[in-house]
C-alpha cells in the first residue's frame, strides 16, 4: 500500500520538474518486454504512475485483508483445537504416558469443564 501512495507522488515530482525545465534522473518509468522497450516521459509518465499507484494500493489492501482473514481463520481453528477433548487428552497422555483409563478420565474431565 505504501508503494501505491509513493508511485503517484514520484510521477507528480517528475512531471512538475519537466514542466519547470529540470531533468530528474532518479524517477523513470521503463517498460521492457521481449525486445520491446518504452520509456515514459511527460504527461504519459504522470498518467502511468497514477494508474500504477492506484493498482498497487488496491492490490495491497486486498492482500492485507486476505492476510487478516487468514490469521482469524487460523486463530479460530487453534481455539477449537485447544478446546477439543482429543487434543487435551492426547497432550496429557503424551506427557505422562498413562493408559486408556487415564485417557477416558481426562476426556470426561475436559468434556465436563469445557461447556460442550
Amino acid at each position: 500500500m505504501f508503494c501505491g501512495m509513493l508511485v503517484p507522488v514520484a510521477g507528480v515530482v517528475k512531471f512538475a520538474g519537466e514542466l519547470a525545465g529540470f531533468k530528474i534522473p532518479w524517477v523513470i518509468l521503463e517498460i521492457e518486454l521481449g525486445g520491446f522497450y518504452y520509456q515514459a516521459e511527460g504527461i504519459w509518465l504522470l498518467l502511468y504512475s497514477v494508474l500504477m499507484g492506484v493498482g498497487l494500493f488496491f492490490l495491497g489492501r486486498l492482500l492485507w485483508a486476505l492476510t487478516c482473514r487468514l490469521v482469524r481463520t487460523f486463530s479460530r481453528a487453534r481455539q477449537q483445537l485447544d478446546k477439543s477433548c482429543l487434543y487435551q487428552a492426547s497432550a496429557y497422555l503424551y506427557s505422562h504416558s498413562h493408559g486408556q483409563e487415564k485417557f477416558d478420565e481426562v476426556c470426561r474431565y475436559v468434556r465436563d469443564h469445557s461447556g460442550h
